[in-house]
């Protein structure tokens, strides 16, 4: 059974429609819980690796908005030093810099949406875990006067684990990936002349 389908299956899960007309019911929900612990523990594992995924693309993000206004400068300044091969060149490269930008804008938005998305699922399931644990105490209850006892084992671990996903960020950001130049193609070679052109007309 693959992670997702077993996911649904705990957050849409009924504990008392789960127990209802168990010999012991006990049983099943310490396993449940045992799942549901499971499932929190790969939920925190996919959220770090989100949130590090996440910085990746936003360090690709600013340093492909440099680039655009980098290779302007370049464009302008072989202008003004009469290189016209110079600025053409400054300028594909300006245009290749903006398609990237884009790109990696499009590539952000889905990834915080994915952070957005695991954080609800685990909150959903750290809350499920609780409710569990609060059934499982009830039914001790039942059978020895005893006190229930408090299990917030998931949710106390999240101040550790928000230090260990910022250490991981910071590892993964270290390994920030190159944004390759892309080939340069006719078509674009008027639109590259058109700027030549602006430029040449800012000089005078």
């Amino acid at each position: 059974m693959s992670i997702v389908k077993r996911l649904k299956e705990l957050l849409n899960a009924s504990l008392n429609d789960m127990i209802d007309g168990l010999e012991d019911p006990r049983a099943m929900i310490n396993q449940l819980i045992r799942d549901l612990d499971a499932s929190i523990l790969e939920s925190r594992r996919q959220l770090t690796d989100a949130l590090a995924q996440q910085q990746i693309v936003r360090h690709r993000l600013e340093k492909a908005k440099n680039d655009v206004g980098k290779w302007q400068e370049h464009a302008q300044l072989a202008v003004n030093n009469k290189r016209d091969d110079l600025a053409r060149e400054a300028l594909r490269r300006k245009q290749q810099a903006e398609r990237d930008v884009e790109a990696i804008r499009e590539q952000l938005s889905q990834s915080e949406q994915a952070v957005i998305d695991l954080r609800r699922q685990l909150e959903l399931l750290a809350e499920k875990a609780q409710e569990a644990r609060r059934k499982r105490d009830t039914l001790l209850s039942r059978q020895r006067p005893t006190p229930p006892a408090t299990a917030n084992q998931i949710i106390t671990g999240f101040d550790s684990f928000a230090k260990l996903e910022e250490g991981i960020i910071r590892q993964r950001a270290a390994t920030e990936p190159d944004v390759e130049t892309a080939c340069d193609t006719l078509k674009r070679e008027a639109s590259i002349d058109a700027e030549l052109e602006k430029l040449k007309a800012r000089q005078g």
